[in-house]
């Protein structure tokens, strides 16, 4: 079953409250959006900010450089006061939800990629472009699609990543210990996880009469 978009907030508020566990506080008690120190309702923004030269989104909205990518993505977040940590561990919401082909097919064919894995997406995901399989799915996490833990990391070591910017975290470079000790500590990535969710969710709030509080999350109102 594909996560639905309240499943998400109960997986993320989940890895929140064991956050505050770890620190020694009633965790199980305290709402999701306290932990947030946010109102219930937050405003947003009534259109997605795209940059037009590359078609990508937020904090990947920038061309991609080949060898540099990974200097490029923390150099992005790093723009956002967050760290190279916080950039791995909030990679790690890749542990549930789904990809469309068009955003992993052509890493299918790069060298970083386990060649077994790589085969059995191809079936789903040829490498020729097609309205027909552009909108196929694939799980961001292969081994526990539907669940909230870091066997995402674990699959980044056996270079099973799904995306680009994902095995990318793990490839020789200077966050590949990151990923190792995530992988292997899941206390360590939650504990994580909740500190960059909640430096990210205070990044340029919208206040006053900018942008709107959304009637459904999913999209603005109409």
């Amino acid at each position: 079953m594909t996560p639905t978009a309240g499943s998400r907030t109960r997986w993320i508020a989940e890895g929140l409250r064991r956050h505050r566990q770890h620190q020694g506080a009633a965790g199980g008690t305290v709402p999701a959006d306290r932990l947030l120190r946010r109102p219930r309702f937050r405003r947003r923004a009534r259109r997605a900010f795209i940059d037009r030269s590359t078609g990508k989104k937020g904090l990947y909205r920038f061309k991609r450089d080949p060898g540099k990518y990974l200097d490029q993505l923390i150099g992005s977040f790093g723009n956002k006061n967050l760290t190279v940590t916080d950039m791995v561990a909030l990679s790690g919401a890749h542990t549930i939800g789904q990809a469309r082909c068009t955003t992993f097919r052509d890493h299918l064919g790069e060298a970083n990629i386990n060649s077994t894995f790589a085969a059995s997406l191809r079936t789903s995901c040829p490498a020729a472009q097609s309205t027909s399989t552009d909108d196929n799915l694939a799980p961001l996490d292969v081994t526990t699609p539907n669940t909230f833990d870091n066997a995402y990391y674990s699959n980044l070591l056996s270079q099973r990543g799904l995306l680009h910017s994902d095995q990318e975290l793990f490839n020789n470079g200077s966050t590949d210990n990151i990923v190792r000790n995530f992988a292997s500590n899941a206390a360590a990535f939650t504990s994580a996880f909740a500190t960059a969710m909640v430096k990210m969710g205070n990044l340029q709030p919208l206040t006053g009469t900018q942008g709107q509080i959304r009637r459904n999350c999913r999209r603005v109102n109409s």
